[in-house]
């Protein structure tokens, strides 16, 4: 039996979501290497986490979000992916979820235990883990999944009803996939408009 699509969500508090931004945010302006982050750049996670969380000012330092990010968030993030890229398990890119029949379940639950938190569950954080781990010496757009991508280059260009439109095109992941490859932004955009209007047109014809 199939694991049916699940409403619940894995969510992360509110000082872990931005924890998370903060580090999206160091990548984006090219503090992190191959090697990782810099020291700087774990100071000013700590900082600004302190200034909008004032209660735990006296207990987080560098060092703990360094923890939190290396230990906690990236096995999550591994065990994540190695979900998303095992035989037998569907992808939904939109929502971030993994589904796969229950027996391909217990089977990757075996060697993955960790991976029991993601069974019909989604995982809104896995873009953003992406934009902070994936091994780039220098980040770059094309790096991010579909829908972060979309959101970072071409949605503050666009209109709310192509944005919507866009967000439907992606559900097919064929879709996503040329989206990613393509590298040129000007493409990428007459490719998505064109697109938008095979998608308008085979609305408009039912």
């Amino acid at each position: 039996m199939a694991q049916p699509s699940s409403t619940n969500q894995s969510s992360s508090g509110p000082m872990e979501m931005m924890m998370l931004d903060l580090y999206a945010e160091e990548v984006s302006k090219g503090r992190k290497a191959d090697s990782g982050f810099q020291t700087s750049s774990h100071w000013h996670v700590a900082q600004e986490l302190c200034k909008h969380f004032p209660e735990v000012e006296h207990v987080l330092d560098a060092n703990k979000v360094k923890s939190k990010l290396s230990q906690g968030f990236k096995k999550d993030y591994d065990t994540f992916l190695a979900c998303k890229d095992a035989s037998g398990f569907g992808w939904d890119e939109i929502s971030c979820e993994v589904t796969a029949l229950d027996a391909v379940w217990d089977k990757f639950l075996l060697s993955h235990p960790n991976a029991k938190q993601f069974q019909g569950t989604t995982f809104p954080e896995f873009q953003k883990l992406g934009i902070i781990f994936v091994k780039q010496t220098i980040w770059r757009p094309k790096d991010l999944p579909a829908m972060a991508l979309y959101q970072e280059v071409h949605a503050p260009h666009a209109s709310k009803e192509d944005s919507l439109a866009t967000f439907k095109i992606f559900h097919n992941n064929i879709n996503t996939q040329i989206f990613t490859s393509i590298t040129d932004d000007g493409l990428c955009t007459a490719w998505l408009q064109e697109k938008i209007q095979e998608s308008t047109q085979l609305y408009n014809s039912h």
